[in-house]
């Protein structure tokens, strides 16, 4: 059990971590800012099953979040928001009618970023979601190949890459991890939706040991870890 002493230390620990970022807040390069300016999906608005793909195109000259201020205290990256020339497709893939799961906006691709700049070689990753990580990091000349794990029928139905780099497989990530013998370089998760302290506990420490165990000395990445953490 962590004792009242051991929290505020983490606590003390975090807010000189965010200061430290404030201080010195890191800046996305040139070449992922190219990226942002153009969307890299191309779906079909329609409906498969709970999930449906829904499009909003976004005007020239509408500013979009890249960085927001809670990105940078958790993460240390200055704020940015960019604009565009041309109209902006922006995806998003909705379960029941109402619940957002994710979208392919700058702020998204955002979040990806770290996780995108260490792919390299063949990337495990889960879920499919849009399809947008798998696409970004096929797109990578280091990348040799993405297998993306996913377990809902329907969005694979629905958003399917269909990128000659890119291998999808209907399964359950928990199942297929400890079943596989596949190797890999580089392994991305992004299965929740929250970034909680709870999300933290019952997700990323349990997949973490069973990825020790499994993939010994390869570089394995969640989505949010680091809001998590915080």
């Amino acid at each position: 059990m962590t004792d009242k002493s051991e929290l505020l230390e983490q606590a003390k620990t975090q807010m000189e971590n965010m200061a430290d970022n404030m201080e010195q807040p890191k800046h996305l390069p040139s070449d992922f800012m190219k990226l942002l300016q153009q969307s890299h999906l191309e779906l079909l608005a329609v409906n498969r099953g709970d999930y449906q793909v829904k499009n909003d195109v976004i005007y020239p000259g509408t500013p979009l979040t890249v960085v927001s201020m809670r990105n940078y205290l958790m993460m240390g990256y200055k704020p940015l928001e960019v604009t565009y020339d041309t109209p902006r497709n922006i995806y998003k893939l909705v379960k029941d009618d109402n619940q957002v799961l994710m979208s392919d906006s700058p702020q998204e691709m955002f979040l990806h970023y770290d996780a995108y700049k260490n792919a390299k070689g063949r990337v495990l990753t889960s879920g499919l979601g849009l399809g947008l990580f798998a696409r970004m990091v096929a797109e990578k000349e280091e990348v040799s190949e993405v297998v993306v794990v996913e377990i809902e029928k329907d969005i694979i139905q629905l958003c399917n890459p269909r990128h000659d780099k890119i291998k999808i497989i209907h399964d359950d990530i928990w199942k297929f991890i400890k079943t596989t013998d596949e190797k890999f370089d580089f392994i991305y998760i992004d299965i929740h939706y929250r970034t909680g302290a709870m999300e933290y506990i019952h997700t990323v420490l349990p997949m973490q040991k069973i990825f020790e165990e499994k993939f010994p000395n390869i570089p394995v990445m969640f989505w949010g870890e680091e809001e998590m953490k915080s």
